[in-house]
Formats: C-alpha cells, sequence, structure tokens
C-alpha cells in the first residue's frame, strides 16, 4: 500500500472527469444523499435518461464483476447485489443510496490511481 498523501482536491476534481469520461453526472460526498433526479430535472429529457442509462450501466458493471474471484470476492459480490438491490423491480431509497455509494467509491478509486496514489 502507497503511503504517498493524495491532495483531497485534486482526487475530487479527478473523480468528477472519471464520472464525465463515464458519461454520469459527478457527485461528491457532500451530494451523496441528495436526490439526483432533482439535478437532472433541470437537463432536457434525452440528456437525463442518457445519464441515468450510463450511470445504471456503471452500477450494474460493478456489483456484477468478479472475472478471477476468490470465495471473499464472491461473498463481496453477493453482498453488494443484495445491498443495491440487483435485479429488483422496484429498488427502495437504500438501494438508490448504496448504488451511488458504490458508484462513488470507484470514482474516487479510479481518480487516485489517475493521481498516482
Amino acid at each position: 500500500m502507497n503511503s504517498k498523501k493524495l491532495d483531497p482536491i485534486l482526487v475530487q476534481a479527478l473523480a468528477n472527469q472519471e464520472a464525465y469520461d463515464a458519461g454520469i453526472a459527478p457527485f461528491n460526498a457532500a451530494t451523496l444523499h441528495h436526490d439526483m433526479n432533482k439535478v437532472l430535472s433541470a437537463l432536457p429529457p434525452e440528456e437525463a435518461r442518457k445519464l441515468r442509462r450510463k450511470f445504471r450501466k456503471m452500477w450494474r458493471k460493478l456489483v456484477r464483476k468478479n472475472i478471477q474471484a476468490t470465495s471473499n470476492d464472491l461473498i463481496k459480490q453477493s453482498e453488494n447485489s443484495f445491498r443495491s438491490g440487483l435485479g429488483q423491480p422496484h429498488p427502495k431509497e437504500h438501494h438508490h443510496a448504496a448504488r451511488k455509494v458504490l458508484v462513488y467509491w470507484e470514482l474516487n478509486r479510479r481518480a487516485r490511481v489517475k493521481a498516482g496514489g
């Protein structure tokens, strides 16, 4: 593990860039618990639809990834699947929150990798 301390502003900027690159609306820890539909309602309907679809694609990919999975990875993935409501026809509010957290952590992980940490 690298002990290099990364600038949080740099990590947040890179995480926002990762979100833009992934085609989703960027968010941070402060806006993590806000309803993204309110934010997306300011956009044209077709653009908001694209952003929602890209977000759903990203969290599903994160939940389902386990190419070379160990038993601990499989347990972790099943926990993520359960927590985020994968396959639920009508996800609840806590499922939406878990999905945002999962995507948020992935964007920050990618940003830390880009920052060299």
